[in-house]
């Protein structure tokens, strides 16, 4: 039996480093790149995460099948012809996905990206890389997968770990011993992805026989997966379509200059929805335990702790962003002009994503109850809200409108449709959870801010200001910690774990 502990610690270990290797290397690929060139890095993020769409569900199926085969459920033929098939899906889909956007290169670098500095063969030879790295990660999805159902994290964040130092240091030493432009940037990219794809190939088949799969594909083994596949590939969508519909527009309304510091607030503001991921990935299976053992209060007392503890760890971050917004991002990046343009903007989206980390904690309640239709109708209207709000918005204001809407269209969402949701699944709880868990925290917090932001920061260097930022989040954490009864029982819990661990 594989260790579900170590794979956990495996997990956050893998998070944590790519997490932290993209916060210390942004400002450096920013100061060789350029706002405008770091535009085209935005823009393949962007790519990357609508070309999820293609994926139909049919990743976390494999997971879920491969793990039924190492639980007995499946034999090792049936899953062996499905893991082929899904290959040639895959290497198809791939490459559609970098034929399609080669094709497309040249137009998209004349008439959907404003290039001014960069010339638009390097913009379109930029892209025709990026088609070609999106269809190889394709394939190499296939293999990732493989893992998690065979429950081989650790080797899995292994290579995870690896890659990522690669990718970061060896993309440093092509931008500062090479050529500081886009296309040395993505050719680099696209070695690396090919050396990644072809080892994550080679360590799920020394992990899964594929002897008795035979070369060619045999599709009818996909077919009892196709409701599985279908209701992930439509959550996923839905997540896709309003994750990044204002990326989308922004990328087509802005320079690549003014594109590259929008998308440098977007990834210190999505930095929360990280932090938040591991929470909700270890409590989800609990809530699942609970509710099918109908212990309805255990469950709720749950939701509640957990709750605090987000919005205390959470929202200080959140706050600090929001108040401390320019020294933080001067701080971080050492551009003054890329500090200024996204300022404004890393609020925004800092306070829209603390938000959606407290409707992910919810949806996991949901999740556990089985009850997914509530979040399908509340999200689609959402949908009919943000996409054409978000449009409008860019059209008028750029990022700073579309940062307005997200943050607008989520706090309705957790203030109107939540309470419904609320009070289908746990009756009488709404008003308690919003002001007692998440409302009296927030305003401690806030309170704290406030009296911090007027009397400033003291002048120094990016290491002191970034320390003194540091310190002011802890100080915002605790003041919370002191205001959320049941989030302070646990901080102290821990603190006598650990004090009884140094003892011995």
């Amino acid at each position: 039996m594989v260790s579900l502990k170590r794979n956990l610690v495996a997990n956050y270990a893998g998070q944590a480093l790519a997490s932290v290797a993209g916060i210390i290397m942004l400002p450096v690929f920013v100061r060789y790149l350029g706002t405008e060139s770091y535009g085209l890095v935005g823009f393949f993020t962007m790519l990357q995460s609508w070309t999820l769409l293609l994926d139909l569900g049919l990743t976390p199926t494999l997971a879920r099948e491969l793990a039924r085969f190492s639980a007995g459920a499946l034999t090792q033929q049936r899953a062996a012809t499905m893991v082929r098939a899904l290959e040639w899906v895959f290497a198809g889909f791939g490459f559609a996905c970098a034929w399609g956007i080669s094709l497309s290169a040249n137009w998209i670098a004349r008439h959907w990206l404003k290039a001014h500095q960069l010339s638009q063969d390097e913009v379109s030879f930029s892209i025709v890389l990026m088609g070609g790295m999106l269809g190889l990660q394709w394939l190499g999805g296939i293999y990732r997968a493989g893992l998690v159902g065979l429950e081989r994290m650790v080797v899995l964040n292994i290579v995870v770990a690896i890659a990522t130092v690669v990718r970061t240091v060896g993309s440093w030493l092509v931008l500062a011993c090479w050529s500081a432009t886009p296309a040395a940037y993505f050719t680099f990219q696209v070695a690396a992805t090919v050396v990644e794809v072809l080892v994550f190939r080679v360590l799920f088949y020394r992990r899964f026989s594929m002897t008795s799969a035979g070369f060619w594909p045999q599709f009818r083994s996909l077919h009892g997966s196709r409701a599985m596949a279908g209701g992930m590939a439509f959550l996923a969508t839905l997540w896709v379509v309003l994750s990044q519909a204002d990326k989308l527009t922004l990328s087509w309304l802005l320079d690549l200059s003014s594109y590259g510091s929008f998308a440098v607030a977007v990834s210190l503001a999505g930095g929360i929805n990280q932090l938040a991921a591991p929470m909700i990935q270890a409590l989800q299976p609990r809530f699942v335990a609970l509710a099918a053992q109908g212990q309805a209060q255990a469950l709720e007392a749950l939701y509640r702790t957990s709750t605090q503890l987000m919005t205390v760890g959470l929202f200080a971050i959140v706050g600090t962003m929001a108040c401390f917004s320019t020294p933080l991002l001067l701080a971080w990046t050492g551009n003054a002009e890329v500090s200024q343009r996204a300022a404004r903007i890393l609020p925004l989206y800092a306070l829209g994503n603390g938000i959606v980390a407290l409707l992910s904690l919810a949806f996991a309640v949901q999740f556990a109850y089985g009850r997914l239709r509530w979040q399908i109708m509340g999200t689609s209207v959402l949908g009919l809200i943000w996409i054409p709000g978000g449009y409008l918005a860019a059209r008028h204001a750029g990022a700073i409108g579309t940062g307005w809407v997200w943050l607008l269209c989520n706090l309705a969402y957790l203030l109107f449709w939540l309470s419904h949701i609320h009070a289908r699944l746990l009756p009488g709880f709404w008003q308690r959870w919003l002001f007692l868990d998440v409302g009296i925290v927030m305003l401690a917090e806030g309170v704290v801010l406030a009296g911090l932001r007027w009397i400033g920061l003291p002048a120094s260097g990016r290491i002191l200001a970034l320390l003194a930022i540091a310190a002011v989040t802890l100080l915002v954490a605790a003041t919370g910690m002191l205001a959320a009864p049941l989030a302070r029982r646990q901080g102290v819990e821990l603190l006598h774990r650990l004090r009884l661990a140094v003892s011995r």
